[in-house]
Formats: C-alpha cells, structure tokens, sequence
C-alpha cells in the first residue's frame, strides 16, 4: 500500500473462498512474523482507527486440517 510518498506492507485476514475479499479484521499495517510453530503463526503490527494507530497482534492457528 501507498500513501503519499510512504509505502506499507499490509496484511489482511480473509475467509477461505471469499469471492468479494470481504476482510474478517482490520488491516495489519508493518506486519512483523513473531512467532511460528507447529500449526501457529503470530503476526504483530499496527491497527488504524482514524488517525489513531494501536499495536496489535494476530495469532493464527489450524483448527483441524482437511
């Protein structure tokens, strides 16, 4: 993503098969990998709320594998 003379990575949660990229959270601003094991992944970075930013951090496990 850019903005102005800024760039940003951006991470985004979406449902398997969205066909309309509907996000189920906030984007993810400067996501960082924090964290990987079996079946786990954590991600931190910042969430916007208006001109407010909050640090936020996203755990992402597999419930049951197909």
């Amino acid at each position: 993503m850019s903005l102005a003379s800024a760039r940003y990575f951006v991470a985004q949660l979406l449902g398997p098969g969205d066909a309309f990229r509907k996000p189920l959270l906030r984007e993810l601003y400067e996501p960082v990998l924090t964290n990987l094991g079996n079946r786990v992944l954590v991600l931190r970075g910042f969430e916007r709320e208006g001109e407010a930013a909050t640090v936020q951090e996203w755990r992402c496990e597999i419930l049951r594998a197909e």
